[in-house]
Parts: C-alpha cells; structure tokens; sequence
C-alpha cells in the first residue's frame, strides 16, 4: 500500500549460506510501505515462509539551488545585469512548490537599484523589499511553483545610477524555501567599476573685447568651471601668450 514506483520491487532468487544477512535496499528518496516475503527451501525441498511489512517514512528535503557562482561585473552607465545567471535552478525532490524566498544585496551604496520583472510574479505569490543591516532584502512570500520562483529570481536586476558610483564589491544571496526547510544560500560577488568620465566645462559664455595698451582682461567669465567625475574645480593660474 502506498508504495512509490522508486522502490525496489519484485522476486529474488539466489542460493545463501545459512548465516546470511537479508538486506533491503530503497532508492534515494524512495517511502511507502512495502511487504516483504521470505521463503528458505533447503536441499531436501523443505520450505519455511516468513511475512513481514517494511515502511519507509518521508522525510522533507530542503530545497537545492545551483547554478553559475562567478563574479558579476557592472560597469558605470552601462544596462543592468541580472543577479541569478541564466542555468539558475530549483530543485526539490518532494514539493512541487516553494513558499517563500529571500535576495539579500550587502552593502548598499548611493544609487544601487535592483529591479524585477513584475510578470514573473504569479497572482498568489507578494513581492516587498525591507532594509537590513548595511542593505538590502527582496522578500518574496506565497505558494506558487519551483518554476515560477525560478523565473522570477532569474528576472532580478542589478544597475547604479549615480555619475560617481562608489566601487567596490556587493555580495548577493538567494535562499528559497518549501515552508518546513529553506535551501542553501546561493551566493554571488558584484563588482561596480566606475568609468572614466570626460571633463565638462561651464559658465557664461560671452565675447571679450581687448584693445592694445589695455590691462590684462580674463578670458572667461568668473563662473567658469570644470567639472571632472562630477567634482568641480576653478582655474586660477595664468600662463603668457
């Protein structure tokens, strides 16, 4: 009753010595109930029978995720990249859906943003973000299929906006969980690289007039300025022409 197809199933045949150990194997992730029936003939064709019912009970494994671990790149200016890689997985042996996830993204600077697809997100499943300690944490919670979370999570998008982004690296996570136990932590570093930004020049712009035996005039207005990477500088030397 109740056995499942993975069990070891059938009838054995094999000559043992009288001081044999009868052993049953299931195969992994295997339950249910199965009867067992010995039957000893000796070389007489004398026979002895014994029944007995082996039961094995399910235990809940937790949920296993896998996929490409290598650090991520963002580059200043350029498209967001997605946190999970594209052979992102979800596997649970025994549930056929997860209820709940977290994506944890440490520390967070001025300007990082993730964002999501929002129809990935099935109808019974919410998705919030909360701060944590020095970050930040997508909290998806909800019934819905190891496919769905997996598309979703797959979705996440990693990108600064700022013009002067503070470099370094960001450390990702995802864990999922089927309600009664909650996956590895997939773990991920980002790496923000700044760009090089060109020089840009500001202040009125005017005509300037000088006429032979004149004092010195300046060339550029008194609110001229470069700014370099968003970092503004005034020019106060001079040089002879």
């Amino acid at each position: 009753d109740g056995i499942r197809d993975d069990l070891v199933t059938g009838v054995q045949t094999c000559a043992l010595p009288i001081w044999a150990t009868l052993s049953i194997a299931y195969k992994p992730n295997a339950y249910g109930t199965s009867d067992v029936t010995v039957v000893v003939t000796d070389a007489g064709g004398l026979s002895v029978t014994q029944s007995f019912t082996v039961t094995v009970n399910a235990v809940n494994d937790a949920p296993a995720l896998s996929g490409d671990v290598s650090a991520l790149r963002y580059e200043e200016g350029n498209d967001p990249v997605t946190v999970a890689s594209h052979n992102f997985e979800i596997v649970d042996v025994d549930n056929a859906e997860l209820v709940s996830a977290s994506i944890r993204v440490t520390p967070v600077e001025s300007g990082d943003v993730v964002s999501w697809d929002s129809e990935t997100i099935p109808s019974d499943v919410e998705v919030a973000t909360q701060d944590i300690e020095n970050g930040v944490e997508i909290v998806v919670s909800g019934p819905a299929s190891k496919d769905a979370y997996q598309s979703f999570i797959r979705s996440i998008r990693y990108e600064n906006t700022s013009d002067d982004p503070v470099t370094g690296n960001r450390e990702l996570a995802i864990v999922v969980s089927d309600g009664v136990a909650t996956s590895n932590a997939l773990t991920r570093t980002l790496q923000v690289v700044a760009q090089n930004d060109a020089p840009a020049l500001s202040g009125a712009v005017r005509v300037v007039q000088y006429e032979e035996g004149d004092v010195s005039v300046a060339v550029v207005s008194s609110n001229f300025e470069v700014v370099e990477d968003r970092k503004s500088t005034r020019l106060n030397s001079s040089h002879q022409i």
